[in-house]
């Protein structure tokens, strides 16, 4: 999808567009990630980790079944577009850290 989208401003998207229930909920499973990451390192805990990288994606899961991401209008478009790019790093981030190789394409 984002390399569909290529083009999109990714300058600054206005997030006060995510305002839907599946927006938020994916918008503080990302904001909790990286306490879950200090939690792990400090109890020497990996399942932490993995465990807010599976909440990440069925958050998103969501998101991704209930929203259209490509919406006509490009400021929705673009800060959903920009919500779907953060979700990919960071799962690719907390795939990293368990040792999980991140599928370029799904």
């Amino acid at each position: 999808m984002l390399r569909k989208a290529e083009g999109f401003d990714r300058s600054a998207p206005d997030a006060s567009l995510l305002d839907d229930p599946y927006s938020q909920a994916l918008l503080k499973a990302l904001a909790a990630f990286p306490e879950a990451v200090q939690s792990a390192a400090d109890k020497y805990e990996p399942y932490v980790v993995s465990r807010a990288v599976v909440s990440i994606a069925a958050a998103f899961n969501k998101f991704y079944y209930e929203q259209r991401i490509m919406a006509d209008d490009p400021a929705v478009k673009a800060a959903r577009l920009a919500l779907t790019d953060a979700t990919r790093q960071v799962l690719k981030n907390g795939l990293n850290l368990l040792g999980i190789a991140a599928p370029e394409r799904m």
